[in-house]
C-alpha cells in the first residue's frame, strides 16, 4: 500500500520513509504554514478547509487563521452542508394537517401513546446510580472543606431551630468534633452564636485551620 505525503502529494512505499520526507518540509520552513506561497496554494488554489491544513501542519485551527490574516488572504466562501436550508426555504409540511395529508396521519398514529421524556422515577434512578463511589469524580476523604459541607447539606435534613438554644434563627452547619468525615451524625445545625460558644468550650477553635492548611 502506497502512502502519499499530504504536503506535496509525493508517494512512498511505507510510512517511515514518508515521515522522514515530511520532516524535511518542516525543516525547510520553520513552520510550513508560515510559508506564504505554500499556504496560498493550500488555502486559495486547492481550496482546502482550514481544519485540513491544520491537520497537515500538526497545529491548531487558530494558528492557521492567524497566518491567513497575516498574509491578508481573502477568506474562502464557506461551503455549506448539502442538507443546509437556504434562507426563505419553505418546509414541506407547512399548512398541512393530519386530515389533509396521509403522511402526517401515519406519523401521528405511529407515535401515538409514546413518551419521549424521561419519567421522574427514571431520572431519580439514573441520579442514584451515579452517587458517591459510583461517580467518576468521587474523591473519598480527599475532598475539600466546601465540597464536604455541600455533601452533608444535601443529605442531612436541616432543622428550623438551633440544636442548642432551640430558637428559630439563621443556622449554619457545625462539626461536633472537627474531624470532618462523611458521617452525617457528626454534624449539627447551630445558630452563629451557639456555633462560636460550642467551638470555644470544646477547644475546637483553630482545629479547622490545622486540618485544611
Amino acid at each position: 500500500m502506497r502512502i502519499v505525503c499530504k504536503i506535496c502529494n509525493k508517494e512512498f512505499e511505507n510510512k517511515k520513509s514518508m515521515t522522514n520526507h515530511r520532516r524535511n518540509h518542516f525543516l525547510k520552513y520553520n513552520n510550513t504554514y508560515q510559508n506564504k506561497n505554500w499556504l496560498f496554494n493550500q488555502y486559495k488554489e486547492l481550496k482546502k478547509p482550514i481544519s485540513k491544513i491544520a491537520d497537515i501542519c500538526n497545529c491548531c485551527i487558530a494558528t492557521i487563521y492567524k497566518w491567513i490574516n497575516i498574509f491578508k488572504f481573502e477568506k474562502n466562501k464557506r461551503v455549506g452542508n448539502l442538507t443546509t436550508f437556504k434562507k426563505g426555504h419553505i418546509s414541506w409540511n407547512k399548512g398541512l394537517t393530519k386530515e389533509s395529508d396521509e403522511r402526517l396521519k401515519k406519523m401521528g398514529e405511529l407515535h401515538k401513546g409514546k413518551k419521549w421524556f424521561l419519567s421522574d422515577e427514571t431520572k431519580k434512578r439514573m441520579s442514584e446510580s451515579r452517587l458517591d463511589e459510583n461517580n467518576g469524580r468521587w474523591k473519598g476523604n480527599n475532598v475539600g472543606y466546601k465540597c464536604l459541607h455541600d455533601y452533608i447539606r444535601k443529605r442531612k435534613e436541616k432543622t428550623k431551630n438551633c440544636n442548642f438554644c432551640n430558637q428559630e434563627k439563621r443556622l449554619v452547619l457545625s462539626s461536633k468534633t472537627h474531624e470532618y468525615t462523611r458521617n452525617l451524625n457528626e454534624y449539627q445545625y447551630l445558630c452563629y452564636s451557639c456555633h462560636a460558644i460550642y467551638d470555644i468550650k470544646n477547644n475546637l477553635r483553630g482545629k479547622r485551620i490545622e486540618i485544611w492548611s
